[in-house]
């Protein structure tokens, strides 16, 4: 059958892909040379082989004892909601019943975990270090599917019409809007008009009280989406940012470039102790060496294994270590917190489900002058988003 055999080499371009890319980093350039140097692949071609692949990352390569060829073609069968019954004698493996093609993911799970005596726990990493506070059942199910891509609006009073141009997008309760991924922002002409931000991190800082905040840390500010959040909406506090790293650091200064005149940077290495920071900002300069902010964002580094159901290429190359993070997580804090006025606020966030980075983590920073007002987590099975831990803790 001309069908069959057109996907069988279709599996066979998603190998090729697979076998190039390297672990650790995301898959999407990967493919995207792949695509441009074989330009024969039309556009139903292109999206069949990034599934196949994607769908690998999701589940496939949890399927210990197939060929690798046999866990793509699997994991797509499982995966895709649509699939041509022609396709279910394609697998070879075992028999797979017609009503495979009228059943859900959860019936799908079931039927491939008495087939191979396999558990669908085993399509993440570590899930004995899930937070109890992850309901596992429904994780399992979120690691399955792409979450929406979320925006807002620079300018909320802009949100009307924004959503005018974006009929299609769920509106959540904070005006966040999720398109889904693969969704080109530009073709509706509202670029300029929005910042792509996950749906967790806008409700995390978007419902932080910014009352008698002037002064702002965001100390590990990487691309500076949080600060970016903070500057729209009050528009009377200055934003410090720093990261350790240089080249993250222009990328911060470039995005909040309309914000530039309340805006400074500096390159901070936080895995040491810091009594010191010089920030520069467009016009000045000026050294910061006692506590000075009203609140400080620590947005750690971590395993990021609550994005995983969006870069699920992170999953599958994970090297199980948890605890690796831990020990940076607690420098961080421990050294930002000097710099935190009494009464100040420190905003600590995660996008990890892990408990040893986030409730457990914040248990052993417990320092005498701290106090935890809230935590908890943003849970992305929920609004077909990435998962994320927070925690505000105040200097008394």
């Amino acid at each position: 059958m001309k069908s069959q055999h057109i996907f069988n080499r279709h599996v066979d371009f998603a190998l090729i892909c697979l076998d190039k890319h390297e672990k650790g980093k995301p898959f999407h350039p990967t493919l995207h040379r792949y695509f441009k140097e074989n330009k024969q692949f039309g556009s139903r071609d292109r999206k069949r082989i990034k599934n196949l692949c994607y769908d690998w990352f999701r589940l496939g390569y949890s399927l210990q004892g197939l060929t690798k060829r046999e866990q793509v073609f699997l994991a797509f069968l499982i995966v895709e909601e649509t699939i041509p019954e022609w396709l279910l004698l394609g697998f070879e493996r075992f028999v797979l019943p017609p009503s495979w093609l009228t059943w859900g993911i959860d019936k799908r799970l079931d039927f491939i975990e008495k087939a191979l005596d396999w558990s669908s726990t085993s399509l993440f990493p570590v899930m004995g270090s899930l937070s109890d506070e992850v309901d596992r059942a429904q994780f399992v199910q979120h690691q399955l599917t792409q979450s929406l891509v979320w925006v807002r609006c620079k300018n909320e009073n802009e949100f009307d019409a924004v959503k005018k141009k974006l009929p299609e997008a769920i509106v959540k309760e904070n005006q966040a809007l999720g398109v889904l991924a693969g969704h080109y922002i530009e073709a509706n002409g509202v670029a300029k008009q929005v910042e792509i931000q996950d749906y967790s991190s806008q409700k995390v800082y978007g419902d932080l009280s910014l009352d008698q905040v002037q002064s702002v840390w965001d100390c590990c500010c990487a691309s500076g989406g949080k600060s970016l959040l903070l500057l729209d909406r009050l528009k009377a506090i200055n934003v410090y940012g720093s990261d350790n790293r240089k080249s993250i650091l222009s990328n911060f200064i470039s995005r909040t470039g309309r914000h530039r005149y309340r805006v400074w940077s500096a390159v901070v290495d936080l895995a040491k102790k810091v009594t010191r920071i010089k920030f520069s900002s467009k016009e000045n300069e000026v050294f910061i060496t006692n506590p000075s902010f009203d609140l400080i964002i620590a947005d750690v580094p971590c395993s990021g294994s609550g994005t995983w159901n969006r870069n699920p290429e992170f999953k599958y190359s994970f090297n199980d270590d948890v605890s690796k993070y831990c020990d940076l997580q607690r420098e961080i804090v421990t050294n930002a917190w000097y710099f935190l006025k009494p009464g100040g606020r420190l905003m600590y966030s995660t996008c990890s489900v892990y408990a040893q980075e986030n409730e457990n983590l914040v248990k052993s920073l417990m320092m005498p002058d701290m106090e935890v007002l809230q935590s908890g987590y943003i849970h992305g099975y929920a609004h077909q988003s990435d998962s994320m831990f927070f925690a505000e803790l105040q200097k008394i």
